[in-house]
């Protein structure tokens, strides 16, 4: 088990005082003693508890658990001493002797609830609370305490046989209010063993369950006997009473649970300190050294106090000195760095070495930033020939059809600017599209207004309405452009007039075209690319005239959205 020899000893003195207790009670029904055995027997107990509770005040880490089993021993005096009033100063059956077996509920009901609030402590910071709605949890309790002092009025937790005035203590019957406080007492222990058995991270917990159970089982049973009022009941209670019980089971309650470690203490802490794999100690504020580990080199008072500002290196070189401040004193650890100092040296053989080897680093990551950035320009350059291949293959075919007719020649000039417009302003927006994620509305704007003036040179009557747009996702604006082109395109060789109107819509810009001719354009390829961007194509055609719009969101989040329902 995981007791230190310290709390052996204490333990042992206390089940020696409450052994002791008992053989003083039997002994006194054989032989008069000189004395009160009863107030003999309250000093052995208080001085059991009072030596148990400063154990525990020594062994506990947090502080509320502390406070809480302080209460507990606390009451257990006091149930001590309310045993000794009744048996010592009271008259047998007086009416004082009956309201001092009513205030034994005061440490039978609240006990067991300090023990489960100090088990919902297990596993917090020292500094934080639990819940308060466990505080409520009081009302039960203090409910059920009231109901049994006021019990002269209602007797639903005792009733005598005859006037209560003339009741010696044995002619009593039990009810409904004196079960419920049993069963109330029996939930808070099985509580507080559920809630610590939760709680514990220790493995292998469960295989020892049923030794915080036996002082339990130990009470009901007690509690069993003293309720039958038969022989065997009378004989035992002349034994041993029930407020030396109640403190014993509750006090042993608690120390099966440390036992099993579903309470965590700091028994045994001393040997694993010595145990520890590294140096350490503990120094007073007297600068006396109170514990060091076995692996600790030696140190001294300054050393340490230095060691808390700054690390201090033994003469041996190999050891760092590190302390902290704590509660009464400060506490210090070695580290080695031996290891250290061996790397060390081996790096610093190899300085010149890492350093050249840095400097072809450097020249390997410049070339390859170069060539990332070749490749780059490349693929860009490839996409942008890629993307205005159709274009350039129609320019091949004007300049090649030229013949010596100067109508002809002039048409083909024509159209070649039409086309050269477009491929400059579509590379110039795919350069900026590369670079960024949005393109301003001016670009476009520009290259809109450049494409439509070398229409106009074709002899192409065309209007624009382009309202102020401050800035587009780079995908959309090229669609426009690319789409625009598409038409313009279309329109070339039979159109005498062109308009077209873009504007911002809510969340989306429009573009629309109207063409003064009927034209051709791969609708099925268009709502395709428009609808992966969800946006929208109408063509219509009236009297000779097609009417297109074109509907795209101008936001990129809108964007992603219809591409991932696609």
């Amino acid at each position: 088990m995981y007791f230190s020899q310290r709390t052996k000893r204490i333990d042992l003195i206390c089940l020696v005082l409450v052994a002791l207790s008992c053989f003083v009670r039997l002994l006194a029904q054989k032989v008069e003693l000189p004395f009160s055995y009863n107030n003999l027997i309250f000093f052995l107990y208080t001085f059991a508890l009072l030596l148990w509770s400063r154990q525990l005040q020594i062994r506990i880490l947090q502080r509320p658990v502390r406070w809480y089993l302080f209460q507990s021993a606390v009451l257990m005096i006091f149930w001590m001493g309310l045993r000794t009033l009744k048996y010592t100063y009271i008259p047998k059956g007086h009416v004082i002797g009956r309201y001092v077996d009513y205030l034994y509920y005061l440490p039978m009901l609240f006990i067991p609830l300090f023990i489960l609030f100090s088990v919902l402590h297990i596993g917090k910071a020292e500094d934080q609370g639990i819940n308060r709605f466990w505080k409520l949890l009081y009302l039960p309790s203090t409910l059920l305490l009231a109901l049994i002092l006021t019990n002269d009025l209602h007797q639903k937790a005792f009733w005598f046989y005859g006037h209560p005035e003339r009741w010696t203590g044995t002619d009593v019957q039990y009810r409904a209010i004196y079960f419920a406080a049993m069963i109330w007492i029996g939930c808070m222990l099985l509580a507080a063993l559920i809630a610590a058995l939760m709680r514990c991270r220790v493995p292998g917990i469960r295989k020892r369950i049923w030794l915080p159970i036996l002082p339990i089982a130990f009470g009901a049973m007690y509690a069993l006997v003293y309720m039958i009022q038969t022989d065997f009941s009378y004989l035992v209670l002349e034994m041993i009473k029930p407020p030396e019980v109640g403190s014993f089971v509750l006090a042993a309650f608690i120390e099966c649970l440390i036992l099993v470690r579903l309470f965590p203490v700091n028994d045994n802490y001393g040997n694993f300190w010595n145990m520890a794999s590294i140096g350490a100690g503990i120094m007073d504020d007297n600068n006396a050294f109170c514990y060091v580990s076995d692996k600790s080199l030696a140190v001294t008072p300054e050393q340490v106090k230095v060691a808390q500002t700054q690390p201090v290196v033994l003469p041996d070189g190999n050891m760092v000195l590190k302390s902290q401040p704590i509660d009464g004193g400060i506490s210090y650890w070695l580290k080695d760095i031996s290891q250290i100092n061996h790397l060390n040296k081996e790096l610093a053989n190899y300085v010149d070495v890492l350093q050249e080897e840095n400097d072809l680093i450097d020249a390997e990551n410049q070339l390859m930033a170069s060539q990332i950035q070749i490749e780059e320009q490349s693929r860009l350059y490839d996409a942008i020939a890629s993307d205005v291949r159709d274009q350039v293959n129609v320019l091949e075919s004007l300049f090649a059809g030229f013949s010596g007719n100067t109508a002809e020649k002039r048409k083909a000039i024509q159209d070649a600017n039409v086309l050269v417009a477009y491929i400059k302003r579509r590379a110039n927006l795919m350069l900026l599209a590369d670079q960024m994620e949005e393109i301003s509305g001016s670009e476009l704007t520009l290259a809109i207004y450049e494409l439509l003036e070398a229409l106009k040179l074709c002899g192409i009557s065309c209007a624009a309405d382009i309202k102020e747009i401050a800035a587009l996702p780079s995908a959309v604006v090229l669609i426009f452009y690319e789409f625009i082109e598409q038409v313009v395109e279309a329109a070339l060789p039979n159109s005498r007039a062109i308009m077209l109107y873009l504007a911002l819509a809510g969340n989306q810009i429009c573009l629309k075209i109207e063409v003064d001719t009927s034209i051709y354009l791969p609708v099925d390829v268009w709502q395709t690319k428009i609808k992966n961007q969800n946006g929208t194509l109408e063509i219509k055609e009236s009297d000779g005239t097609e009417y297109i719009s074109l509907l795209l969101p101008c936001c990129q989040m809108e964007m992603m959205a219809g591409k991932e329902q696609k």
